[in-house]
């Protein structure tokens, strides 16, 4: 009974003196679980596609996709902690000089991926970068105006009657113009003028060079005689 007694002793002895240790090995474990023994997963994401380093005389005229792809693997705990923008690809454009087509494959090295995790999948792998130089020219505005058929416009002027654009070569040589924005004149004969913004074309990556983008637009209103009743 003593020596029982006496050994009990001894393992609270013990315990009370390596308690912090014992502690210290039982929250590493715990750890060492939640981390490594949830096992290896995979996910597909939708990452963000982007060009850079392209010279600014340059531009890319096609449509690319705005999201390519990746399936990834990992520890599932990691995966579980993915959140938006963690997974990016960046196409490194600085080494195109001219314009042309060029097809450019999506390697490894330019997915950015959080530590730990590996590539299992690139989809698309390839995009095609239609490259055109960006010029600038002076084009002519068109005044936009609407009124009833039983009115006309005289004199129709635009001060000043263009201005300086720049854009991919490739949309500027089908532009004969730019036009302002609608103008509906108040309906009374004689002369008015009335300042307009100049519409740039939509989706062509075409912008104004000038500062002001307004012009005046002046002309003579005027009524259209009625045709004879028969």
């Amino acid at each position: 009974m003593g020596s029982e007694l006496s050994g009990l002793r001894g393992l609270r002895l013990l315990l009370r003196r390596h308690s912090m240790r014992i502690w210290a090995v039982v929250i590493a474990f715990a750890l060492w679980f939640q981390v490594h023994g949830s096992g290896v997963g995979s996910v597909g994401i939708d990452a963000p596609l982007q060009v850079r380093g392209l010279d600014k005389a340059l531009v890319v005229v096609n449509d690319l996709p705005e999201t390519v792809r990746v399936t990834i693997s990992g520890l599932q705990a990691r995966i579980n902690r993915l959140s938006d923008g963690d997974v990016r690809i960046t196409i490194d454009a600085s080494d195109i000089d001219k314009p042309g087509v060029i097809d450019r494959a999506i390697s490894v090295q330019d997915v950015r991926l959080p530590a730990g995790m590996n590539i299992v999948k690139i989809q698309p792998d390839r995009v095609q970068l239609q490259v055109d130089r960006v010029v600038s020219r002076r084009l002519p505005v068109r005044a936009a105006i609407d009124i009833p058929e039983q009115w006309r416009v005289d004199r129709l002027t635009v001060e000043p009657a263009q201005v300086q654009v720049a854009g991919p070569e490739v949309w500027l040589d089908a532009l004969s113009g730019l036009d302002t924005e609608t103008l509906r004149p108040p309906l009374r004969e004689g002369g008015f003028t009335m300042e307009a913004r100049v519409v740039s074309p939509t989706g062509r990556a075409v912008r104004m060079v000038d500062a002001e983008r307004k012009v005046k637009v002046s002309g003579v209103l005027s009524r259209v005689a009625a045709p004879p009743q028969d």
